[in-house]
């Protein structure tokens, strides 16, 4: 840790009350000492935890940003939106959950199907169209989703738009 590379901006200011604290250590106050040193840098590295809520409130944004500019790739994932953005998927998976209400494959799931939705609307009738369009490869795959989530199956669902 230094000026130069800190854990957190700002701590520079902290370093006279660490030396203070150094110099008045004695064997009978060191666990004190020390435990006062570093709750207080504790209570300090906590203090913006706005700014920890606006970085992943940001970070959602540029997530679901690219989920919804990107979905009809297939090879679209947790994994490699974790990649992209340069933080574990379990670390996106937790904060898209709790920001979005759903987990990522869910809301990469409705994004498709209401993909798919739009383009029957538009007058697509091909199925493996519309799955690839959609971001599938699998358009029996796609089916099975498409009846999970509309109750009818593309070909029944194409039938009834017409």
């Amino acid at each position: 840790i230094s000026p130069a590379s800190p854990v957190k901006q700002g701590f520079e200011a902290h370093i006279p009350f660490w030396k203070e604290s150094i110099q008045r250590i004695t064997p009978k106050n060191a666990n004190v000492l020390t435990e006062s040193v570093l709750l207080y840098m504790l209570s300090y590295l906590t203090e913006n935890d706005s700014a920890v809520i606006s970085k992943s409130s940001n970070l959602i944004e540029s997530i679901t940003y690219y989920i919804d500019n990107n979905y009809a790739d297939p090879e679209l994932s947790l994994k490699k939106i974790a990649d992209i953005f340069a933080y574990t998927d379990k670390y996106v998976s937790h904060i898209f959950k709790e920001s979005t209400g759903m987990n990522f494959s869910e809301y990469l799931t409705r994004l498709r199907i209401q993909r798919a939705i739009d383009l029957i609307g538009k007058g697509a009738r091909d199925v493996s169209q519309i799955a690839y369009e959609s971001g599938y490869r699998d358009s029996v795959y796609f089916a099975k989703v498409f009846k999970r989530y509309g109750q009818k199956t593309p070909d029944k669902y194409i039938k009834s738009q017409q």
